[in-house]
Formats: structure tokens, C-alpha cells, sequence
């Protein structure tokens, strides 16, 4: 059985699926992980990230 991978690869696209607001600058944002709500949806799921982070 194949498994599905969720891949991020821009900035946009993190935005528009866990519901944040628009990026105002296209290589920069910051995300409050302490607010962060994942939904039930999203449970489970695997996540492949293109984006460098800084933590």
C-alpha cells in the first residue's frame, strides 16, 4: 500500500492549508507554534517540508 506525502514547498501553500494569514513578504514568515491548532485532518498525516526553519 502506498502511503501519501504532503509536500510544502512554498510559504503560500503552508498558509492557505493550516488557515494562517497571507505572507506579506514571499521568503519570510513567522509562525506563533503556541497558537497553532491542527485540526483533526491533520492527524496522522506525513509532511514532507521544502522550507528551511529556524527553531
Amino acid at each position: 500500500m502506498k502511503e501519501d506525502i504532503f509536500r510544502l514547498s512554498s510559504i503560500s501553500q503552508l498558509t492557505e492549508l493550516f488557515g494562517f494569514s497571507k505572507p506579506t513578504h514571499p521568503l519570510i514568515y513567522i509562525v506563533d507554534v503556541a497558537t497553532w491548532k491542527i485540526g483533526k485532518e491533520f492527524v496522522g498525516m506525513k509532511y514532507l517540508s521544502e522550507l528551511y526553519t529556524i527553531g
